[in-house]
Protein backbone atom coordinates (compact mmCIF):
# COMPACT_ATOMS: atom_id res chain seq x y z
CA UNK A 1 0.00 0.00 0.00
CA UNK A 2 1.17 3.25 -0.91
CA UNK A 3 0.11 6.67 -0.08
CA UNK A 4 1.06 9.89 -0.90
CA UNK A 5 0.35 13.39 0.76
CA UNK A 6 0.84 16.09 -0.49
CA UNK A 7 -0.86 20.26 -0.49
CA UNK A 8 -3.35 18.93 -3.09
CA UNK A 9 -4.57 15.96 -1.05
CA UNK A 10 -3.72 12.49 0.02
CA UNK A 11 -3.80 9.36 -2.18
CA UNK A 12 -3.45 5.78 -1.20
CA UNK A 13 -3.16 3.10 -3.86
CA UNK A 14 -2.90 -0.91 -3.38
CA UNK A 15 -0.23 -1.98 -5.15
CA UNK A 16 1.24 -5.48 -6.47
CA UNK A 17 2.88 -7.54 -3.75
CA UNK A 18 5.27 -8.18 -6.11
CA UNK A 19 7.47 -5.08 -6.18
CA UNK A 20 9.85 -4.03 -3.66
CA UNK A 21 9.09 -0.31 -3.09
CA UNK A 22 11.71 1.84 -1.05
CA UNK A 23 12.27 5.46 -0.36
CA UNK A 24 15.71 6.26 -0.07
CA UNK A 25 16.51 9.96 0.74
CA UNK A 26 14.84 11.48 -1.83
CA UNK A 27 13.75 9.50 -3.89
CA UNK A 28 11.10 6.45 -4.46
CA UNK A 29 13.00 2.72 -5.55
CA UNK A 30 10.50 0.51 -7.24
CA UNK A 31 12.55 -2.70 -7.85
CA UNK A 32 11.33 -6.07 -9.34
CA UNK A 33 12.33 -9.69 -7.99
CA UNK A 34 13.32 -11.28 -11.56
CA UNK A 35 13.47 -10.45 -14.96
CA UNK A 36 10.39 -12.50 -15.90
CA UNK A 37 7.75 -10.17 -19.18
CA UNK A 38 4.93 -10.35 -16.00
CA UNK A 39 7.63 -8.57 -13.57
CA UNK A 40 9.40 -6.45 -15.84
CA UNK A 41 5.55 -5.48 -16.87
CA UNK A 42 4.09 -4.98 -13.56
CA UNK A 43 7.47 -2.81 -12.79
CA UNK A 44 6.71 -0.58 -14.97
CA UNK A 45 2.81 0.08 -14.39
CA UNK A 46 4.34 0.30 -10.57
CA UNK A 47 6.60 2.97 -11.41
CA UNK A 48 3.92 4.63 -13.44
CA UNK A 49 1.91 4.50 -10.95
CA UNK A 50 3.78 6.12 -7.77
CA UNK A 51 5.25 8.80 -9.89
CA UNK A 52 1.54 9.97 -11.17
CA UNK A 53 0.31 9.78 -7.72
CA UNK A 54 3.30 12.23 -6.39
CA UNK A 55 2.30 14.75 -8.98
CA UNK A 56 -1.24 14.68 -8.50
CA UNK A 57 -0.60 15.45 -5.21
CA UNK A 58 1.35 17.46 -5.21
CA UNK A 59 1.24 20.01 -8.47
CA UNK A 60 -2.09 18.43 -9.77
CA UNK A 61 -2.71 17.71 -13.49
CA UNK A 62 -3.66 20.05 -16.01
CA UNK A 63 -4.68 19.58 -19.87
CA UNK A 64 -4.49 21.72 -22.44
CA UNK A 65 -6.93 21.94 -24.88
CA UNK A 66 -6.27 23.56 -28.25
CA UNK A 67 -9.38 24.65 -30.63
CA UNK A 68 -8.30 25.19 -34.05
Amino acid sequence: RVTATGAKGTLVKQLSPEMNIAIEGDQILVTRPTDSDRHRALHGLTRTLVANMVTGVSAGYSKILNVT
